[in-house]
């Protein structure tokens, strides 16, 4: 599976997924 995004994308995912973890 190729992943086409820009690191700065990659960064906003990051976050995202840091917050989540702590939102659980």
């Amino acid at each position: 599976m190729e992943m086409n995004i820009s690191r700065k994308e990659w960064k906003e995912v990051e976050k995202l997924k840091k917050n989540w973890k702590q939102n659980i």
